[in-house]
């Protein structure tokens, strides 16, 4: 299964993740300081614009390297998150 993430800015592009993508990334402790303690789940998540901004920041300064699957899509990840003015997930 996969998350879909929508951006809340028109012209901004959306994109679908696996689940195990989103789900560690929220298990992550500083995006759990982000967005809260959210579930494991695909239930739907309503981020704002600055919680947006400070996951770009945290998948910049950490590259997430330790996951290795991540390392293509980490950029991508925070370009999303920088230019998306906050988005849903579906």
């Amino acid at each position: 299964m996969t998350v879909e993430f929508e951006p809340k800015k028109e012209g901004c592009f959306c994109f679908g993740a696996p689940n195990d993508h989103v789900f560690d990334l929220l298990k992550k402790e500083r995006v759990k300081q982000i967005l809260g303690d959210v579930p494991l789940s695909n239930d739907p998540m309503d981020v704002t614009e600055a919680q947006s901004l400070a996951l770009a920041a945290y998948i910049k300064e950490n590259k997430l390297t330790e996951l290795k699957r991540w390392r293509a899509d980490a950029d991508m990840y925070a370009e999303f998150f920088e230019s998306c003015g906050g988005f849903t997930t579906r």
